[in-house]
């Protein structure tokens, strides 16, 4: 922590006055500087106006800005926020004023290449994140060695390489940590959808694993024993002539039911008279502005829908992981 501490009266008034003139665009700040050959006063009638870089000190906030909204792993913001630091350095370069130091181009890079792997992978865009890092570290930036020292390069190739084999336990857990940063930005009825998506990819992906049914949206007719099927919509493939079945969530527990009765998804799920219920959580969601109703999700309804997908983490995706649920994505730039 760094406290700076000055004497007030006159400095308060000057400080004051700095700070409210770079939080405006077209204020010219400047300073009266002048002869001092001792600590009385300045000599008389050498004092002349000294333009001081107050677009340096507008981009010195924005530094902090970025850093605020990484604290609270809003990684796009912050990225935008890194993308205005470079528009104003080069704004002020054609101008023709005060050039801002070296360092400050070097931090923007830098918080950029690190910013975004972090914004790719915040909005499920894991290929183009583990392709910028996987580059990255070959070419030795700094900003991706951060990221590998602290497992982040591990995990996310993992994850790539989960993503291509279609939905798997990794992906259970990515979905889940991401519905916590966006429940902690206070964006409740954005985490209970993904909340939602992720008990949908919690049967998927076992079975996708389990029982190489890779596509609960496209399951051949075959696969799908008749009691399941007739309370679906079967289609057939105008091109390959192959009838399929789509299963919404609850019949592809059926389903996994059917197949290995013994599944821990399946003993994790409730039922009500031996047969699998939708949480209660999920009301919240059907009523919201990204399901079917116009009420918006209260913080109330997060912690809920939270805190059952919470206790059964272990049978989600622990399990099959072979370890405990990985660290949140980072909270402070590096």
């Amino acid at each position: 922590a760094v406290t700076v501490d000055y004497t007030g009266g006159t400095k308060t008034m000057t400080a004051a006055m700095v700070l409210a003139a770079s939080a405006h665009e077209g204020v010219q700040l400047q300073f009266m500087a002048g002869r001092r050959p001792d600590l009385v006063q300045v000599e008389a009638g050498s004092e002349a106006p000294l333009e001081m870089p107050g677009h340096l000190l507008g981009i010195a906030n924005l530094f902090a800005l970025a850093r605020a909204q990484v604290a609270r792993r809003a990684y796009g913001a912050a990225l935008d926020t890194v993308s205005a630091v470079e528009q104003g350095l080069m704004a002020a370069q054609k101008a023709g004023l005060p050039k801002a130091p070296k360092s400050w181009r070097q931090r923007a890079d830098f918080w950029r290449g690190w910013l975004s792997v972090l914004e790719a992978w915040d909005r499920f865009d894991i290929r183009t994140a583990d392709e910028t890092l996987a580059r990255a570290l070959k070419e030795g930036h700094a900003w991706a060695e951060a990221l590998a020292r602290g497992g982040f390069a591990a995990r996310l190739r993992a994850l790539a390489e989960e993503r291509a084999g279609g939905p798997g336990p990794a992906l259970c857990e990515d979905l889940w940590l991401n519905a916590e940063r966006r429940g902690e930005l206070g964006l409740y009825d954005d985490a209970i959808a993904r909340l939602y998506r992720l008990a949908e990819a919690v049967v998927q992906a076992r079975l996708n694993r389990r029982h190489g049914i890779r596509d609960t949206g496209r399951v051949p007719r075959a696969r799908v024993p008749e009691a399941i099927a007739a309370r679906c919509d079967p289609r057939r493939d105008p091109l390959m002539g192959e009838e399929f079945v789509t299963l919404p969530l609850v019949r592809a527990l059926d389903l996994l039911a059917h197949l290995d009765p013994a599944d821990p998804v399946v003993a994790a799920w409730p039922r009500e008279e031996g047969r699998f219920g939708l949480p209660g959580w999920q009301s919240a969601r059907n009523r919201s502005i990204l399901a079917h109703g116009f009420r918006p999700a209260s913080r109330q309804d997060w912690n809920e829908a939270r805190a059952w997908f919470d206790a059964r983490r272990k049978a989600f995706w622990e399990d099959a992981l072979g370890r405990p649920t990985a660290p949140q994505l980072p909270e402070a730039l590096p």
